[in-house]
């Protein structure tokens, strides 16, 4: 019998740009009066909030952010090592990356035997023209390896138990992996060591009617997108994603030893 090694990170993009950026969102929603009466000056925020915010716009307190949590992914780094797994099966949500308007799973695992991961390409385009905190050019780029018969059995074990999960041999509407599949392997390897683990991305649709709607977060100026004015289905319930986790690390390890990992959103820990 195989075995499995859950683990949970976030993929937060701030982490990798410069403290006077990492709270760039915030600023740019303050100055552009976009946030809600109660909360649109830092005066009217939480305690906490305005201690981290201090007087400098939260680069004070970014450093300390950033070494916890660079702290805690040497500790996950440190104990995939020591697992050293066959693959690594990554569960990421998708912000209008893959799932766009001409299908939109509520999952989908992809089988390619390689990826290609650009960090900077989505994170730039919020980040602007700021650099990343280990001075690489904005065209980076690197490859992974994937895990095509490992996951051919996670769908193959999905299915004989009665879910029928979406898969692709492909990323559909851009050659690169998305956000969160790329900023998770980054901070796997922000020591700049290596990281040559195959992986197995499991994309997951976490925004379900918002995500056609504001874009991934990038809303559509002047205009809403195909279906963006009508109502949309809802992404999946906390029910179907609790037996997705279970059953996908039921089938891996009929397959091999995997490490079974998931990233959660945004800025979450």
């Amino acid at each position: 019998m195989a075995e499995i090694l859950g683990l949970g990170m976030s993929h937060f993009g701030g982490f990798m740009f410069p403290d006077e950026d990492m709270a760039s969102r915030a600023v740019a929603r303050l100055e552009a009066g976009t946030l809600p009466p109660s909360l649109d000056h830092p005066s009217k925020w939480p305690e906490a909030m305005r201690a981290e915010w201090g007087e400098d716009a939260g680069a004070g307190f970014a450093r300390k952010h950033r070494d916890a949590y660079f702290a805690g992914l040497d500790r996950i780094r440190d104990a995939l090592d020591a697992f050293d797994p066959d693959a690594i099966v990554i569960f990421g949500d998708d912000q209008y990356e893959c799932f766009k308007e001409d299908l939109i799973p509520p999952y989908c695992v992809f089988l390619a035997d390689r990826f290609k991961v650009l960090p900077y390409r989505r994170a730039r385009a919020i980040g602007g023209d700021c650099p990343n905190i280990w001075n690489e050019p904005r065209d980076t780029q690197f490859i992974h390896k994937g895990a095509p018969a490992i996951a051919v059995e996670i769908v193959r074990g999905l299915m004989n138990e009665g879910f029928d999960p979406a898969y692709s041999y492909r990323p559909p509407h851009q050659e690169h992996l998305g956000h969160a599949f790329a900023n998770s392997l980054v901070y796997l390897d922000h020591r700049r060591t290596g990281f040559n683990v195959p992986v197995i991305p499991f994309a997951i649709n976490a925004y379900g009617a918002e995500l056609i709607r504001m874009r991934g977060g990038f809303e559509n100026e002047g205009g809403t997108s195909e279906g963006g004015a009508s109502p949309t289905p809802p992404a999946p319930t906390p029910a179907r994603c609790s037996p997705t986790r279970s059953r996908s690390s039921r089938s891996s390890a009929a397959a091999a030893s995997t490490s079974s990992r998931t990233t959660s959103q945004d800025g979450s820990p």
